[in-house]
């Protein structure tokens, strides 16, 4: 097996606090970028997995013995489905719910719910779908179990890549993008919620930013020990260029028009695979830090972190309010449960329609 790359912890703590940042964007628009990071678990998994098994080969006579798939999904939910099932029981009794929730409860005890978008008239209703039902953020989750199912396949078409097969390869995956974000504005222009659903809080809009990290992978294999001088100089200062194109993208363009939109599902991953390569190769000025104790607890801790982030924001509105006298007077219940996720916490009275129920819908 390959060596573990311990710098990329941090690096995945530093994606889930952007994303739990895009949750308190009411004090500041800007903050709702964060959830573009969501993509980067994604890119990342793909690397990571890729990346062992790619270099299994490496252990030679004492290389760990292929497990089946069902032993390799368990192994990858070892660490995270006992959290994941202490949430989701702290959802039950933190909130009321309705009869549609109880419906889809299986499907999130088996993580199965943002495979294909349902509502509570099939596949149109009213929103929110199974995806961001219970444990609204644990899509991302759903998601990941879907592609592990892709690892092995993809790991080992990718390395038959040559360097040059997989920077190609990374850029038709990249320009994929654009396609995507054509199908989400084709979406809004006939106000098709499946669809929308479908490309932000489903496999079907994140398949390419798997594979890239896929694709990453043999990229980082290939140059491992071998990088020319150039290559040197831009990874040795990738977070610098990466973070500060993010920060000018964050400044410059609004967080609900097309840029936003069109970054949100692959655009900025250029910007991310720059990161993660450099901060791979351990080039990076962040790495240190990354690497240092406290880089290493935050990063054992992130998916916790991203997991609980609904429960504990929902309890901190409901304090404050209370506290500021502006409790609102409805019970906390279905409507007011998915204000942390993102919608307008001042709105709480009501639910988005139309468009808005996607378009709007500031999840990560």
């Amino acid at each position: 097996m390959g060596q573990r790359l311990e710098s990329l912890d941090g690096l995945r703590w530093l994606a889930s606090f952007q994303v739990v940042l895009c949750h308190l964007r009411d004090w500041w628009d800007s903050l709702y970028w964060g959830s573009v990071w969501t993509q980067f678990f994604f890119l990342l998994s793909g690397f990571v997995l890729s990346y062992a098994e790619m270099t299994r080969a490496d252990a030679g006579s004492r290389a760990v013995p292929v497990l089946s798939r069902w032993e390799y999904t368990q192994r990858r939910l070892r660490n995270l489905y006992p959290f994941y099932l202490a949430v989701l029981l702290i959802s039950m009794i933190q909130w009321s719910h309705s009869w549609f929730d109880w419906q889809t409860l299986v499907l999130n005890l088996t993580l199965l719910q943002a495979w294909i978008p349902i509502f509570d008239h099939g596949f149109h209703g009213t929103w929110p779908p199974t995806a961001l039902r219970w444990v609204p953020v644990a899509w991302f989750l759903s998601v990941l179990l879907f592609y592990w199912q892709l690892v092995r396949p993809a790991a080992y078409l990718a390395q038959q890549f040559s360097l040059r097969m997989a920077l190609l390869s990374l850029l038709g995956l990249w320009l994929w993008t654009l396609v995507v974000f054509l199908c989400w504005d084709l979406g809004l222009m006939i106000d098709s919620v499946f669809t929308m659903t479908a490309l932000k809080f489903g496999p079907a809009g994140y398949l390419h930013v798997f594979f890239s990290g896929v694709v990453l992978a043999r990229v980082f294999i290939c140059c491992q020990g071998e990088e020319p001088h150039r290559l040197k100089l831009i990874l040795g200062c990738g977070s610098p260029i990466a973070l500060g194109c993010y920060l000018c993208l964050l400044y410059i363009f609004a967080a609900d028009g097309p840029i936003f939109y069109l970054c949100h599902n692959g655009g900025i991953l250029p910007l991310m695979c720059l990161l993660l390569l450099a901060c791979a190769s351990e080039l990076d000025p962040l790495v240190p830090l990354l690497k240092s104790p406290m880089g290493l607890v935050l990063g054992r801790i992130s998916y916790s972190q991203y997991l609980i982030q609904t429960n504990l924001l929902s309890a901190m509105r409901e304090h404050l309010e209370e506290r500021l006298g502006r409790l609102n007077t409805k019970p906390l219940g279905c409507e007011s449960r998915w204000t942390p996720v993102g919608w307008d916490l001042h709105s709480v009275s009501r639910r988005p329609t139309g468009q808005e129920r996607v378009k709007g819908w500031s999840g990560p």
